[in-house]
């Protein structure tokens, strides 16, 4: 079992100095353990190889998207992926603000009060579309399952 000191030595051996302050790990996640330091800074550990592919994956499209998309996304600036394992393996990004809307929280929320977040999040739908055009021909699906929901999207 990987521990937070061991996550903490993968960072700071791929990233050395005396820039970390803090550190809190959350091992709840379903597939990654999380790190964050410094109170700002979301390191993602993969506990599955899989996971790990697929965070690979991610941080490829996350980097082709920056700065095309009108949300705030993560982007990878601390990168250890190359050659390495579960439990050594990691990406780390700057914490995006704020808190995420979970179904229960937002089914309590009055319906007048809905309307600013539903066009916050059209707003953010139609930058999508007019996004730049990224080719993510480079990404090939190994899930069948992943090819059925892009075929058919009912």
């Amino acid at each position: 079992m990987v521990r937070g000191v061991d996550y903490l030595h993968q960072v700071q051996e791929a990233y050395p100095g005396d820039w970390i302050f803090s550190s809190e790990l959350s091992t709840g996640g379903q597939n990654s353990d999380v790190l964050i330091i410094n109170g700002d800074l979301v390191f993602r550990f993969p506990k599955y190889a899989h996971v790990l592919e697929q965070l690979e994956h991610e941080v490829t499209i996350l980097k082709a998207i920056e700065g095309r998309v009108p949300l705030e996304i993560p982007v990878p600036s601390y990168v250890s992926l190359e050659g390495k394992q579960v439990g050594q393996a990691f990406v780390g990004y700057r914490m995006i603000p704020g808190h995420p809307l979970w179904r229960e929280p937002y089914q309590a929320i009055q319906d007048q009060a809905k309307l600013p977040l539903q066009q916050v999040l059209v707003r953010a739908g139609k930058g999508f579309h007019h996004a730049v055009v990224v080719d993510f021909s480079f990404l090939v699906l190994q899930s069948t399952r992943h090819v059925d929901v892009l075929a058919d999207p009912r």
